[in-house]
């Protein structure tokens, strides 16, 4: 969940740390760019997933219009499994406070 004042413009790609496809969990890499399984003693050498592999769906998020928005992420890793993950946007008003929100400073 994030909170923004209205007309501000986000990169939903920026909010994804990690990926949790059928167990497996894909830490977002140093690079920014892929996500790199978690190893253990099964899998001791990590599978990675290229930021382009997850499917974005932004298209509701209307920056102009005050409101709840869902943006759906969609990724298949290397055995074909599927992942889906949501953001939740909230569009404020530029007036609204959110509590414990710090104020921008100059």
């Amino acid at each position: 969940l994030i909170n923004v004042e209205k007309g501000t413009e986000i990169d939903p790609g920026s909010y994804v740390k990690s990926l949790v496809v059928n167990g497996s969990v894909y830490n977002r890499s140093k690079d920014s760019n892929s996500f790199a399984a978690e190893t253990d003693e099964l899998n001791a050498e990590p599978s990675t997933i290229d930021l382009s592999a997850v499917t974005i769906d932004a298209s509701a998020y209307d920056k102009e219009t005050s409101g709840t928005y869902e943006i759906q992420y969609h990724m298949t890793d290397p055995d074909g499994d599927v992942g889906v993950a949501r953001l939740y946007v909230v569009v404020r008003e530029d007036d609204v406070k959110v509590p414990g929100e710090r104020p921008e400073t100059e």
